[in-house]
């Protein structure tokens, strides 16, 4: 049973950090196409969502994080409540901070 249990730890820990880095990855490639795809959206007249269209992807990215984040702490079935509350907090705070990082310098581009 203690294999098991670290085996599930270990698919979460990897699930976690896959999902954290595919998060960072579009929104870098949203940020760095954010004219192009704002321009696309003009062309087949979709008024005001061209604009929000990138806005609006970040925010879906960052409201899955923590969807996510819960999930997967809860398969890892971590031993104390304290041990999965502290790895739901760091993984939320290092994703989100990240993300505003990213969304920050991205406005720079």
């Amino acid at each position: 049973e203690r294999a098991a249990l670290r085996g599930r730890r270990l698919i979460g820990i990897f699930f976690s950090i896959s999902y954290t880095v595919l998060a960072w990855a579009i929104i870098i490639v949203l940020q760095l196409n954010a004219l192009t795809i704002n321009e696309a959206l003009q062309r087949g007249n979709a008024g005001i969502i061209a604009d929000l269209a990138v806005p609006i992807a970040v925010s879906a990215v960052n409201v899955a994080l923590p969807v996510l984040t819960n999930w997967v702490t809860d398969f890892e079935r971590w031993d104390y409540p304290a041990t999965t509350l502290r790895l739901q907090i760091f993984r939320l705070y290092s994703g989100k901070i990240l993300n505003l990082l990213i969304n920050v310098a991205g406005y720079g581009i």
